[in-house]
């Protein structure tokens, strides 16, 4: 495809994209009174294991609650929705911040992003286009008489940059090209400038192009892959946090308030480490991964695995207890093989570096060595597998850029 054509398709994509991810944004806002408050960044609504989620960029809490109390948008034309307390996750190096939202938050005409579709490698950021959608500031204003926000979003399309990078670009983020003075509307007419002042903690997806023919792509294909939390006016750029590490924030605020009442939440905080060793990562990343289809207890359970604690015979939806704490401990044992796989290769010092080898040579061993429950189906089995090896290579990545 020429660069015309490839031009063509990207801006076919924006109002189908537009639309499709409208419904699970959020505008943030720091809410004195009933009549006065200003908005101050954008949100995702977002589904991890059963529990709806609000996330957003650190800082952008940090401002709404200097300058009063914080609130989100929730159904429009009603008014904001005050989030009480301090965030339920927040990691100040990520810059990213999350609450786990009440059964109140209002629901009607809105929706949550279903954490199953995030992509947490980098491979296809390469190859794909990024779409942006949030709320500027200067698309939003506060109104008394209209009951809050009013709000206009600003969908934006870019590609991944890679080459002359500034320095401070931590290996947790990605860059995308954004130049205010130089933007083109999907109709390929010059844009108006536009501050991007209140784009932060917008959510950043691939459209799912790439590897598929245009006139085969749709907007289900899309995959969330990070949140915007900074933008460099100098380079022209705006720096994203990884999906993958929000992910992580996320599973951790949401395994410490869980309704497991085996879970003792209190000790299991302490004992939680800050940072998580390789195959504790891997395994909480597969278990929120397939929580959403086999049951919402899966990370907080995989969690208790991971410390050493026994799990208790305590009723769950639509799972037997004695599988799902059998699965919980399988979870745990398939990612300390799979990190262990990927060392030995290591140590070998193979010069293989294509990926696809890769994990075709680690999920053949994991066919052979890893011993699934008994109740776990193959089909299922395998899929787990092959999610593991994923998950390997992934942290092995991370691992490798410190």
């Amino acid at each position: 495809m020429d660069v015309a054509k490839k031009i063509e398709f990207i801006q076919s994509t924006m109002e189908p994209m537009a639309w499709h991810t409208y419904p699970y944004l959020a505008g943030v806002l720091a809410v004195r009174d009933a009549d006065t408050g200003r908005h101050v960044g954008s949100a995702l609504r977002l589904s991890l294991a059963g529990r709806r989620c609000i996330v957003t960029a650190a800082h952008v809490v940090h401002e709404a609650s200097s300058g009063g109390r914080v609130a989100v948008s929730a159904v429009r034309g009603q008014a904001p929705y005050e989030l009480r307390g301090a965030p339920d996750g927040v990691d100040k190096t990520l810059d990213v911040a999350a609450y786990l939202l009440p059964p109140d938050y209002p629901d009607e005409g809105i929706s949550f992003w279903p954490s199953e579709r995030a992509d947490t490698t980098k491979e296809k950021l390469r190859t794909d286009y990024l779409f942006v959608h949030g709320f500027p500031d200067s698309r939003a204003r506060f109104s008394p008489l209209l009951d809050g926000i009013v709000e206009s979003s600003f969908p934006y399309g870019a590609m991944l940059r890679e080459d002359d990078l500034p320095e401070g670009v931590a290996p947790f983020q990605f860059a995308m090209d954004f130049d205010p003075a130089s933007m083109f509307g999907a109709d390929g007419a010059q844009a108006e400038w536009l501050d991007p002042y209140g784009l932060s903690g917008s959510p950043v997806w691939r459209i799912g192009a790439s590897g598929q023919k245009v006139d085969a792509w749709k907007p289900d294909l899309s995959m969330l892959v990070g949140i915007v939390t900074t933008w460099r006016p100098d380079e022209k750029l705006l720096l994203a946090t990884m999906v993958g590490p929000v992910l992580d924030v996320l599973s951790r605020c949401a395994i410490g308030s869980s309704t497991l009442s085996s879970v003792d939440r209190g000790s299991l905080s302490r004992r939680r480490p800050t940072m998580s060793v390789p195959h504790e990562a891997i395994a909480r990343r597969l278990a929120i991964r397939f929580a959403p289809e086999i049951d919402e207890h899966l990370p907080a359970l995989t969690d208790r695995a991971l410390a050493g604690e026994p799990g208790e015979a305590t009723q769950f939806r639509g799972t037997d207890p004695s599988v799902l704490l059998a699965l919980a401990s399988f979870l745990v044992s398939l990612s300390s093989l799979a990190w262990t796989i990927y060392k030995d290769m290591k140590q070998k010092q193979t010069t293989a570096t294509d990926v696809a080898f890769l994990k075709g040579v680690i999920l053949e061993r994991l066919r052979q060595e890893a011993t699934a429950p008994r109740a776990l189906a193959e089909p299922m089995r395998e899929r787990l597998l092959v999610a593991a090896a994923d998950e390997a290579l992934d942290e092995s990545r991370r691992v490798e850029k410190g």
